[in-house]
Formats: structure tokens, sequence, C-alpha cells
């Protein structure tokens, strides 16, 4: 099963508590959608 993060939302929470890896922890590989990519990196 592929799990997508497919909103900025969880990730920006997740950086903001300093627990991001609890994404690949809860999930194993994860793959993030390419317009979540871009909104992060501006």
């Amino acid at each position: 099963m592929k799990i997508v993060v497919a909103d900025t939302g969880v990730i920006i929470s997740l950086v903001h508590i300093q627990r991001i890896d609890l994404i690949e922890k809860i999930f194993g590989e994860y793959y993030i959608a390419k317009a979540v990519w871009i909104e992060l990196n501006n």
C-alpha cells in the first residue's frame, strides 16, 4: 500500500513539534505529492 502525504498542514505541524520522524515510524515508506513538495519549499 502506498501512503501519500497530500496536505502540507500535516508536515508543518510535525515539524513544529519536532516529530517529523513519526510519518516514517508509523507508515514506513511514504510519498509526498509534487504540489505539496513545491509548497513546502517555497
